[in-house]
């Protein structure tokens, strides 16, 4: 067994999160260490060969491989260790432990930063019946069978969910050649980015079918046909049931935060089903943060890149433990997805990350401590499939539960 002690920060997972705080924990001083179960580090970013990265982080309009190389070259020129083909196989007793190329090795550290991204929903977890023919791949396999591989994974795609992943294979496999039937998305709105809407399928007249989804598919071997239904509000089938011609069907249904390891040990908020952080995502296991989509759905790499260094704030003024005593940080109307639960009010700051149940013009975003208001900020828009962020001074709530939440009134 190998053992690596006297490091101050273990990132596991080599993707953009996880470099981009090595390198700027190194920058700090601190002695860093980087583990990923994958061969190269940069994670999804090696198939996104579209741009739209690092925008925010280096002011560049970068593909997701060009992005993924600047980050490794930026930890590689620091001496950072990083260990790939390493899984990691549990957390005990304040040891992480990775079956490696190397043998076992066990790592003892001050503080963890687990970066382990998401995994995209599969048909297992859709209600979608008939046949179980090959040719249906989530949009993300299907993104590494074309940008990767370099194969042509069909002839005829549908694609169900409007997730980003989906609409930019929509537009990838179009400019490949293959004919593309149209998107078909439960939701009576759309879930991806709006601008991936415009680029994606308007630019290339793919059709949209909102409050549409798949409800069977057939085909011996490979697929060959899939039924299509409009739902209600209450996603109840309407109307005719469309049979539709297709050998390829991506899903493109949602991403599931990759936290199983720490599952057991972790401490769940029961309105969103979400880990408890506080505001530098600290959870409730001392020492150990989550990072990135291992927290939460982030839309844009960027933002969830300089999301953790909330994480690198608490690590430099050397905090280890939630205080339990903080500001309960609770679910208002349309609100969805909120991050962090607790805020501490010795921060002299605190950055709010929600996303919204339904598109929402023109309204109010309000944080309040019973029926007084101490946070306003007028709304134009807000998507679901958007991440917002608010910062806030923890001195403008005085009491110990604060709910933040969509008003009517401008």
């Amino acid at each position: 067994m190998v053992k690596l002690n006297n490091i101050d920060l273990t990132i596991i997972g080599g993707g953009p999160v996880g470099l981009f705080l090595g390198k700027e924990a190194k920058k700090k001083g601190l002695n860093v260490v980087i583990f990923d179960r994958e061969e190269k580090v940069g994670g999804i970013l090696k198939q996104c060969i579209h741009t739209g990265f690092g925008l925010q982080v280096y002011n560049k309009n970068l593909t997701g491989p060009e992005l993924a190389e600047n980050l490794y070259e930026e930890v590689n020129n620091l001496n950072i260790p990083v260990y790939t083909i390493s899984m990691c196989s549990g957390f005990e007793d304040k040891k992480l432990y990775f079956y490696s190329r190397r043998g076992i090795i066990e790592v003892e550290s001050d503080y963890y930063g687990f970066a382990l991204g998401a995994r995209e929903r599969n048909r297992g977890n859709l209600f979608i019946g008939g046949d179980r023919p090959t040719g249906i791949f989530t949009a993300g396999f299907a993104q590494y069978l074309t940008n990767i591989l370099g194969l042509k994974i069909g002839n005829k795609i549908a694609i169900l969910g409007s997730g980003d992943i989906g609409l930019i294979m929509a537009r990838r496999l179009k400019i490949e050649g293959m004919d593309v039937a149209g998107v078909y998305e439960i939701m009576p709105f759309f879930g991806g980015l709006p601008r991936n809407i415009k680029q994606c399928l308007e630019d290339f007249e793919i059709p949209l079918y909102l409050s549409h989804t798949i409800i069977k598919v057939e085909g011996k071997d490979r697929l060959e046909k899939i039924f299509v239904s409009e739902v209600d509000k209450n996603f109840n089938q309407i109307g005719e049931i469309k049979e539709i011609e297709a050998d390829t069907l991506l899903l493109s249904v949602g991403l599931i935060p990759e936290i199983d390891i720490l599952r057991k040990n972790l401490l769940f908020d029961k309105s969103t089903n979400q880990p408890i952080v506080n505001q530098n995502f600290l959870t409730n296991i001392p020492g150990v943060f989550l990072l990135g989509n291992s927290l939460t759905i982030f839309d844009l790499v960027d933002k969830a890149m300089l999301s953790s260094l909330n994480s690198l704030d608490a690590i430099l003024k050397g905090k280890r433990e939630i205080n339990n005593n903080g500001i309960k940080l609770k679910t208002g109307n349309l609100i969805k997805n909120l991050i962090p639960q607790i805020i501490e009010k010795d921060s002299e700051k605190a950055n709010i990350y929600f996303r919204v149940k339904e598109p929402i013009f023109n309204k109010s975003l309000i944080l309040r401590e019973d029926n007084k208001i101490v946070f306003k900020k007028k709304i134009v828009a807000l998507y679901p499939s958007q991440m917002e962020e608010i910062t806030i001074n923890p001195e403008i709530i005085e009491k110990d539960e604060v709910i933040l939440e969509i008003i009517w009134k401008r």
